[in-house]
């Protein structure tokens, strides 16, 4: 991520009610949030399809700027993934590309309960569409937290603190820097267990 001005790309819609998928315009970790919108087409044409001979992608969750995301079923393991598939526009395909994979390469290198874990990156069949899997996850973005609160209750404010301070403690160990940590990249999980998001601008120290 360089200054989250510096972001492209467009954000999601954020009725209240439906769950849906938090896309940011750098490529991001992706997980299932209780704040924005669920779509309710199939850009892509991708559910149905089993992707490298072992994910059933079984529903879309969101679409943004640059990235169509859906949940899909390893169906050996029995557990649910996210899937996001980056697309983006021809101009600004050479960058993108470069963010989506720099991002996959870093999460790849961290292992932490705060921290989504990827599992594989690839190309879709078409040759042209780059994916990644990744953990997916339940629960909603920290600054939709806030918005909803006029206070938040100091204990639970410590523990996503030390959560979110532990997570960034493991990256700064493996020379990784986050650069842009925010509420929106904060997901409180339903478990009470808080991620850290976005990657998609990290860099390592010794850059």
């Amino acid at each position: 991520m360089s200054s989250s001005s510096d972001k492209e790309g467009a954000s999601l819609k954020q009725p209240a009610t439906d769950l849906s998928t938090r896309i940011d315009a750098a490529p991001s970790v992706v997980v299932e949030q209780t704040d924005l919108e669920r779509p309710a087409t199939d850009p892509l044409r991708m559910i149905g399809e089993l992707v490298l001979a072992r994910y059933r992608v079984t529903r879309l969750i969101g679409e943004g700027g640059q990235g169509v995301v859906y949940e899909a079923a390893q169906e050996r393991l029995k557990r649910s993934v996210a899937i996001k598939f980056l697309q983006v526009d021809a101009h600004d395909r050479g960058t993108a590309l470069q963010r989506f994979e720099r991002e996959a390469e870093i999460l790849a290198k961290l292992s932490h309960p705060s921290i989504v874990q990827v599992y594989d990156i690839a190309t879709h069949t078409d040759g042209e569409t780059p994916f990644m899997v990744m953990e997916f996850v339940r629960g909603e973005s920290l600054a939709a937290r806030l918005l909803d609160r006029r206070r938040t209750p100091w204990q639970e404010a410590f523990q996503v603190a030390a959560q979110a301070a532990d997570a960034l403690a493991a990256a700064h160990a493996c020379d990784i820097i986050h650069r842009d940590i925010k509420p929106d990249n904060l997901l409180v999980c339903e478990n009470a267990t808080v991620k850290v998001l976005d990657f998609g601008i990290a860099q390592l120290i010794t850059e």
